[in-house]
């Protein structure tokens, strides 16, 4: 069986982290080995990068290839053990979120040699839950987290999904809906997507 890479996208607020956690306990409580990780690490890149999420003490261009350095240093320390690779965010996020100041296309090449998910999962949420999930999570919001730029970055998304990019998105509505029921709704495309067709059990 080879390693399956799935990725969870969306704005801050949107549930990925938690989303992440239940899809890969239930990969686990079906005996399936699951690496789970998040963009950014907790490498020294990473560190940084969550370090300049608060300050910005950084110009973009110099964030943007920082965001790019810890994708790849995240995919080379990757061993080929697991049956899962569950990852909370990947470059699909830093090129979203860097858009807004950033050339996308200029983003899109720096990233090009990274390896495809084989699904992403875009939990779609409206900009007013986001906020207050954040709010109720942590109390405050940062720079990416006000409403004018979760605006941006969702619209930033959404292009991004409709040019394709080679890449499999699904698209999950998450408005009104249990984690619970979401997982479930994730659990059964993945179940359609990689192990029916391929005879094998999920």
């Amino acid at each position: 069986m080879k390693v399956h890479y799935i990725v969870f996208e969306g704005i801050d607020g949107s549930g990925k982290t938690s989303i992440c956690s239940k899809i890969s306990d239930s990969l686990i409580e079906r005996g399936y080995k699951v690496l789970q990780i998040s963009e950014p690490s907790h490498s020294e890149i990473g560190l940084l990068l969550r370090n300049q999420m608060k300050n910005l003490h950084i110009n973009q261009t110099s964030l943007a290839l920082l965001y790019a350095a810890d994708s790849y240093d995240i995919q080379e320390r990757i061993e080929d053990c697991y049956d899962f690779v569950i990852s909370d965010r990947n470059y699909l996020s830093t090129v979203a979120y860097q858009m807004m100041n950033v050339d996308k296309e200029w983003l899109l090449m720096l990233h090009q040699f990274l390896k495809k998910p084989d699904m992403i999962f875009y939990l779609d949420v409206t900009v007013e839950a986001a906020i207050e999930r954040i709010k109720s999570r942590n109390g405050n919001i940062d720079f990416f987290e006000t409403s004018e730029s979760l605006l941006k970055v969702k619209s930033n998304y959404e292009k991004l999904i409709s040019d394709g990019l080679d890449l499999k998105v699904f698209c999950i509505e998450t408005v009104g809906k249990s984690q619970l029921i979401v997982a479930q709704n994730i659990e059964r495309i993945i179940q359609e997507q990689l192990f029916m067709n391929g005879g094998c059990s999920y």
